[in-house]
């Protein structure tokens, strides 16, 4: 009995020291940031960690919603981790112009002793229409939408193919830059299908102490409706890094 209970103990250890080594930790203290702008009113939010505001707010028939989220926060640890900015706009009305600028630059992370690793994890653009009923109407944008990703894996720039989406001109992204994966560096310029692109990325240890993600950032320049809709009309954006050692 003695035999098997210091068994069992050896796996629990061996197993939580597993789980401790493929930790990451935060090392930098700077923090996300968002803006928010609705008709004339203008909100900014900042947080080491978890940026996010609603003008006017999400009980009325139009408002605009966005955060920008890093984890771990600063000095935690946690297998993955995130950059992603998200912005919704809600529409109910002609004419309401909205804003946001999502910022989750110069963050840095520290690797456990015990390399070497790889980085293993996806970068996303993502971009979404949502209106019901035959009488949909197109979201008009003052210039193209854009969002950039410059980390160990990747170094990417995305920009809204169109200045306005709808019914008939569904969102698409030309994207360009390059990814690191198993098969090394690879250029990308292309166009994205329907909603967005997933580009998954590798890069094989053995790797520095310390590594950063230098941007994460998405821009929505002011946006409206111009005809009145007749059902509520909304549009999404997202731009997320995800990394975890393998």
């Amino acid at each position: 009995m003695l035999r098997s209970t210091s068994f069992l103990t050896a796996l629990i250890v061996a197993a939580v020291s597993s789980a401790q080594s493929s930790l990451l930790t935060r090392i930098d203290g700077v923090p996300d940031s968002v803006q928010l702008t609705f008709r004339t009113q203008s909100l900014t939010s900042f947080s080491p960690s978890t940026a996010f505001g609603a003008i006017p707010n999400q009980t009325q028939p139009n408002y605009n919603f966005g955060y920008a989220l890093t984890g771990p926060t600063v000095g935690a640890r946690r297998p993955v981790v995130s950059n992603d900015i998200y912005n919704r706009n809600v529409f109910s009305s002609r004419d309401v112009l909205m804003s946001f600028t999502g910022v989750a630059d110069n963050h840095v992370f520290q690797l456990p002793d015990d390399q070497p690793f790889s980085l293993v994890g996806p970068v996303q653009f993502a971009a979404r229409y949502n209106a019901t009923g035959l009488w949909q109407r197109d979201v008009v944008f003052s210039a193209r939408p854009t969002a950039r990703v410059v980390g160990p894996t990747a170094n990417l720039q995305a920009t809204l193919s169109t200045s306005r989406i709808g019914l008939f001109n569904k969102p698409r992204f030309n994207v360009t830059g390059f990814i690191i994966n198993q098969s090394g560096v690879n250029n990308v310029n292309l166009i994205s299908p329907v909603n967005g692109i997933i580009f998954n990325t590798f890069l094989t240890g053995p790797l520095p102490r310390t590594f950063s993600i230098p941007v994460t950032r998405m821009t929505i320049p002011s946006n409206r409706l111009t005809t009145p809709p007749r059902s509520t009309t909304s549009t999404e954006f997202r731009t997320s890094y995800n990394l975890r050692l393998q």
